[in-house]
């Protein structure tokens, strides 16, 4: 279902009955959508030069590990030369645990930079455990924080 498809009942004032049906795949829906974000705002912050390093490239990485032998998936990669930031996109109701941090930096020693940095994005933010002793090339970042942040010398953001 979709809002094309039920324009008809939104318009007669029936969109809260139409929303309850379409309800359970916002979320399945919006995993795409959020890492969309997500790069969005890593290149935003490039411009910026609020990074560890300005990346030239950025994209979602999917392939074998030459160590497992099993498919692997990297929602951004942003590098540059020898430095990269490695990223993993959280939208679920559910606190971000300390392992989905484990598993990214496992998957990032499939790569050989001298530099490597790690963003966790979360829609709804991170379990006590995982916010402990957070090593300083670990950023975590909650979707209520990635919004109105001004560019400088932008003409068009807000600041």
């Amino acid at each position: 279902m979709s809002v094309p498809q039920n324009i008809s009942q939104i318009q007669s004032g029936a969109g809260k009955k139409v929303f309850e049906s379409i309800e359970p795949q916002i979320s399945a829906f919006m995993g795409d959508v959020f890492e969309d974000i997500c790069m969005q705002y890593l290149w935003r912050e490039n411009i910026a030069e609020r990074l560890p390093f300005y990346f030239r490239d950025a994209g979602r990485w999917w392939g074998t590990n030459p160590q497992t032998k099993s498919q692997q998936e990297i929602d951004i990669i942003a590098f540059e030369d020898t430095h990269a930031i490695f990223c993993e996109c959280k939208w679920t109701n559910e606190k971000v645990k300390q392992d989905v941090l484990y598993n990214l930096i496992e998957k990032s020693k499939m790569f050989n930079y001298a530099d490597m940095n790690y963003y966790i994005f979360s829609k709804s933010g991170y379990s006590a455990e995982c916010k402990r002793n957070i090593p300083d090339n670990v950023k975590l970042i909650e979707y209520a924080d990635m919004f109105h942040l001004p560019i400088s010398g932008c003409p068009l953001t807000h600041q």
